[in-house]
């Protein structure tokens, strides 16, 4: 198991600056698991790990999330699907991976 399989917010802000490193450097959580297909039948796809180095599977939300977001982003707004893992819609993920990858929130994180 990596250290970041067990990474909230909680634990990580009271992380000392080595811990908050070694954090960051095991990267985000890639877990191949059986990912539910909605009633599109689509899912999440393992690919996109490749694609998007960030981008991580929420297992609790059932949902796609920024991994550097979820832990850097001090406040959520409440359009912020990917730092909450709430990004499901599979049809439009690419785009909207796209587009999170050139926001300016997700560049200073």
């Amino acid at each position: 198991m990596s250290i970041c399989e067990f990474v909230t917010m909680a634990n990580f802000s009271g992380s000392s600056r080595s811990g908050k490193a070694d954090i960051l450097r095991n990267s985000p959580n890639r877990n191949v698991v059986n990912f539910v297909k909605n009633n599109e039948n689509r899912s999440f796809q393992s690919s996109w790990y490749d694609r998007y180095k960030w981008v991580e599977f929420n297992a609790e939300t059932s949902g796609a999330q920024c991994f550097y977001c979820k832990l850097l982003k001090p406040v959520a707004s409440k359009n912020d699907e990917f730092r909450a893992g709430m990004v499901q819609n599979w049809r439009k993920f690419v785009e909207k991976a796209n587009q999170h990858e050139q926001s300016m929130e997700h560049k200073r994180c």
